[in-house]
Protein backbone atom coordinates (compact mmCIF):
# COMPACT_ATOMS: atom_id res chain seq x y z
CA UNK A 1 0.00 0.00 0.00
CA UNK A 2 1.29 3.55 -0.73
CA UNK A 3 0.74 6.29 2.49
CA UNK A 4 2.30 9.53 2.22
CA UNK A 5 5.63 10.92 3.97
CA UNK A 6 5.98 10.08 7.76
CA UNK A 7 2.86 7.95 8.12
CA UNK A 8 3.40 5.21 10.66
CA UNK A 9 3.83 2.11 10.06
CA UNK A 10 2.13 -0.51 12.17
CA UNK A 11 3.97 -3.50 14.35
CA UNK A 12 4.95 -6.57 12.29
CA UNK A 13 5.20 -4.50 8.74
CA UNK A 14 7.81 -3.15 7.11
CA UNK A 15 8.19 -0.21 4.64
CA UNK A 16 10.39 1.50 1.78
CA UNK A 17 10.19 5.49 1.31
CA UNK A 18 9.74 5.78 -2.72
CA UNK A 19 10.83 9.08 -3.96
CA UNK A 20 8.49 10.99 -6.00
CA UNK A 21 8.97 9.70 -9.83
CA UNK A 22 6.95 9.08 -12.71
CA UNK A 23 5.59 6.12 -13.92
CA UNK A 24 3.71 4.40 -16.91
CA UNK A 25 0.99 2.30 -16.51
CA UNK A 26 -0.17 -1.07 -18.50
CA UNK A 27 -3.50 -2.15 -18.48
CA UNK A 28 -3.63 -5.52 -18.04
CA UNK A 29 -6.84 -7.21 -19.06
CA UNK A 30 -8.00 -10.74 -18.84
CA UNK A 31 -9.66 -13.05 -16.88
CA UNK A 32 -10.46 -12.54 -12.93
CA UNK A 33 -8.02 -15.10 -11.41
CA UNK A 34 -5.45 -15.17 -14.14
CA UNK A 35 -1.88 -16.15 -13.31
CA UNK A 36 -0.88 -14.34 -16.45
CA UNK A 37 -0.91 -10.97 -15.35
CA UNK A 38 2.00 -11.84 -12.21
CA UNK A 39 4.21 -13.30 -15.03
CA UNK A 40 7.79 -12.31 -16.48
CA UNK A 41 6.37 -12.34 -19.78
CA UNK A 42 3.60 -10.17 -19.25
CA UNK A 43 6.52 -7.72 -17.53
CA UNK A 44 8.29 -7.65 -20.57
CA UNK A 45 5.42 -7.24 -22.98
CA UNK A 46 5.08 -4.29 -21.10
CA UNK A 47 8.74 -2.68 -21.53
CA UNK A 48 7.95 -3.80 -25.09
CA UNK A 49 5.30 -1.02 -25.08
CA UNK A 50 6.73 1.58 -23.21
CA UNK A 51 9.63 1.40 -25.72
CA UNK A 52 7.05 1.18 -28.55
CA UNK A 53 5.62 4.56 -27.10
CA UNK A 54 9.05 6.20 -26.68
CA UNK A 55 9.34 5.97 -22.95
CA UNK A 56 12.55 4.44 -21.06
CA UNK A 57 12.09 2.37 -17.97
CA UNK A 58 13.92 3.89 -15.07
CA UNK A 59 16.57 1.20 -14.15
CA UNK A 60 16.39 -0.65 -11.35
CA UNK A 61 13.85 1.19 -9.67
CA UNK A 62 9.79 0.39 -9.33
CA UNK A 63 6.98 -1.38 -10.29
CA UNK A 64 3.63 -1.53 -8.51
CA UNK A 65 0.58 -3.74 -9.05
CA UNK A 66 -2.50 -1.50 -8.72
CA UNK A 67 -5.37 -3.27 -7.63
CA UNK A 68 -8.12 -0.67 -8.76
CA UNK A 69 -12.07 -1.03 -7.83
CA UNK A 70 -14.23 -1.63 -9.41
CA UNK A 71 -11.72 -2.55 -12.87
CA UNK A 72 -9.94 -5.57 -10.96
CA UNK A 73 -12.52 -6.35 -8.04
CA UNK A 74 -15.29 -6.66 -10.27
CA UNK A 75 -15.11 -8.92 -13.30
CA UNK A 76 -17.05 -7.58 -16.79
CA UNK A 77 -19.59 -9.06 -18.42
CA UNK A 78 -16.75 -11.46 -20.03
CA UNK A 79 -15.44 -12.28 -16.49
CA UNK A 80 -12.64 -10.27 -17.07
CA UNK A 81 -10.75 -7.30 -15.14
CA UNK A 82 -8.16 -4.99 -15.25
CA UNK A 83 -4.85 -4.43 -13.45
CA UNK A 84 -2.59 -1.73 -13.07
CA UNK A 85 1.10 -2.29 -14.09
CA UNK A 86 2.95 0.73 -13.15
CA UNK A 87 6.69 0.86 -14.35
CA UNK A 88 8.74 3.94 -12.70
CA UNK A 89 9.93 5.53 -15.97
CA UNK A 90 12.73 8.05 -16.93
CA UNK A 91 11.05 12.19 -17.15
Amino acid sequence: MLFPAGTDVPDGFAYADIEPQDYAVCYLYGPDGSAEFYTMETHEMCLRELDSRGMKRKEDDWCIERYSCPGFTTPDAAGNVILDHAISVEP
